[in-house]
């Protein structure tokens, strides 16, 4: 982690500006194509729902200003960020999991399952064990077409975690779609890093189905 010099960072008039809004948070959403995502899952074995907790993680960490958070006035940037993620729980109640991001999706969905049975089993809703905010807040509807999604926040939104969310997969043609629905702190991205943010989870999503991106 290092602390970004407020003297000399680009985005310091911007963040001075939104910082001062009640909610500095804007939300993106964007049609994202998968390729053939859930037939390469089947044929790897991989689970659909963390294979792409993967992808929004290993995307989000590919864009530094989705890495960076605001502590105290301070501006800091992760060397990386994991995902807390929200799965199904006793009496179809959601709870909070949470997984170490790693590198390589096949590592990383071995440690996420047993983190993901015993988050299903236990009841209540645990988000985060503290106010570590090298986290990614990500979010999955998958019974619906989501088109939007606001996320509620406790207090002060000023902290720039990313909320990363999608809806089900629909399949047009050969390739699974979804809505992929981004909500950031405008003080610290705008919607071209988001757009970054989409084209490498569009590029991730290709490259485990051995595909191209169009």
């Amino acid at each position: 982690m290092r602390e970004i010099d407020l003297d000399t960072w680009p985005r310091r008039h911007h963040f001075a500006w939104f910082d001062g809004f009640e909610d500095p948070r804007f939300h993106l959403g964007a049609r994202v194509r998968l390729g053939p995502l859930r037939a390469a899952c089947r044929r790897d074995g991989r689970s659909v729902a963390l294979t792409l907790v993967w992808l929004v993680t290993a995307a989000a960490n590919a864009v530094p200003e989705l890495r960076q958070r605001v502590r105290d006035g301070r501006i800091v940037e992760h060397d990386v960020v994991h995902p807390s993620f929200t799965v199904m729980g006793p009496g179809e109640l959601f709870t909070g999991c949470l997984v170490d991001f790693d590198p390589d999706v096949d590592r990383f969905i071995a440690a996420a399952k047993p983190a993901v049975q015993a988050a299903s089993t236990r009841g209540g809703l645990t988000m985060t064990p503290d106010a570590d905010d090298a986290r990614l807040f990500v979010t999955s509807l998958p019974w619906v077409d989501v088109t939007s999604m606001v996320h509620p926040r406790r207090g002060d939104a000023s902290d720039g975690i990313p909320t990363i969310g999608w809806g089900r997969l629909v399949a047009d043609g050969d390739d699974d779609t979804t809505n992929l629905i981004v909500t950031a702190h405008h003080g610290l991205a705008d919607g071209l890093h988001v757009a970054r943010f989409v084209q490498a989870f569009e590029q991730g999503a290709r490259a485990l189905v051995g595909g191209s991106v169009d």
